[in-house]
């Protein structure tokens, strides 16, 4: 019965990384119970948990595994260190207008087109969309993030 190293996770923005118990175990041994106990400095983040989601930082994981052979029920633990990583963030360069524009990754356009006109002012409604720059609609112009556009009103026939 041994237990398996964990390896260094990778995860995007603020998601988490579920990390789950691993062992390699021989033909006749059966397994009662795999648990982790789940550290950050001195705080137990999870005590005894069959998997745990770990947001970006560097843990100190406890995995015990309770097995049984030939009749005989042992316990096994392994203590690790654990290092969630967060993934660096792609920004592609957008020219636009001569202008060099810096997009992150995942970011979503904005527009802005007038909702209702009463008593001579102007309501205006923001949308987002993460639809592609080519299909732009000339109701509602699509926009690079932080770019600010006003449409022109909408008329009824």
């Amino acid at each position: 019965m041994t237990i398996n190293k964990i390896g260094t996770k990778t995860v995007k923005g603020n998601t988490k990384a579920t990390v789950k118990p691993s062992y390699k175990k021989a033909k006749n041994v059966k397994i009662k119970s795999a648990v982790l106990t789940v550290k950050k400095g001195k705080k137990t983040i999870a005590k005894n948990k069959k998997s745990v989601a770990l947001a970006a930082g560097t843990y100190e994981v406890t995995t015990a595994v309770k097995y049984q052979y030939k009749g005989k029920t042992s316990t096994v633990s392994k203590k690790q260190q654990l290092v969630v990583k967060k993934a660096a963030v792609k920004k592609t360069v957008v020219k636009m207008n001569g202008k060099t524009i810096n997009c992150p990754a995942g970011s979503r356009s904005r527009a802005i087109a007038p909702a209702a006109t009463r008593n001579g002012s102007t309501t205006f409604r923001v949308s987002v969309s993460t639809r592609a720059p080519s299909q732009k609609s000339a109701s509602r112009p699509l926009l690079m993030p932080g770019r600010l556009a006003i449409a022109p009103p909408r008329y009824k026939r």
